[in-house]
């Protein structure tokens, strides 16, 4: 059982090791460069340039992976010019929204699940399974974007049981 384990956790590390090698890849497939993302398409040939050398995309490919996998192993996930904040505060502000969320949505599937299970259970192979079923199975196979605001719909519109936006800023 030991050693099932050990090749597990080795197995998980190359995976990790191999996403952030796609990752890497990837991102430096993009079009076009971050630094032009930055200071935008008209900036001088000189200070695109100087934040070259800034952020070190002058050097080797490799060395530039091995800053940025350390970045991400110390928790610097860099810094949003976009919402002028660092990522790691963004996250840290979105954490218990998700959190929430995520933990509402698990409870309310088991909350309807478990007793959905047990009457299809005990109706096993009559009309009403079947209709359950594919009741199920038409929810299960639909887009969640179409699903989302099929939902948004029924709840909030018809029967304004939910806000349909962004509940935390004031009307």
């Amino acid at each position: 059982m030991t050693g099932y384990l050990i090749r597990r956790l080795l197995q998980s590390v190359v995976v990790v090791i191999g996403v952030t090698i796609i990752t890497f890849i990837f991102l430096h497939m993009l079009p076009g460069s971050p630094i032009r993302a930055i200071l935008g398409t008209r900036a001088s040939p000189q200070a695109v340039r100087q934040l070259t050398i800034e952020y070190g995309f002058n050097k080797p490919l490799p060395v530039q992976y091995l800053v940025w996998v350390g970045n991400l192993i110390h928790g610097n996930l860099g810094y949003s010019y976009k919402l002028n904040e660092t990522v790691t505060a963004l996250l840290a502000q979105r954490i218990p929204k998700t959190l929430f969320l995520t933990g509402t949505a698990a409870f309310l599937a088991i909350v309807l699940a478990i007793p959905a299970g047990m009457w299809q259970a005990v109706r096993r192979n009559k009309p009403d399974d079947y209709a359950g079923t594919g009741l199920i199975f038409i929810f299960y196979s639909m887009p969640t974007f179409w699903l989302g605001l099929i939902l948004i719909i029924i709840f909030s519109e018809t029967l304004n049981w939910l806000p349909s936006g962004n509940c935390s800023q004031p009307p």
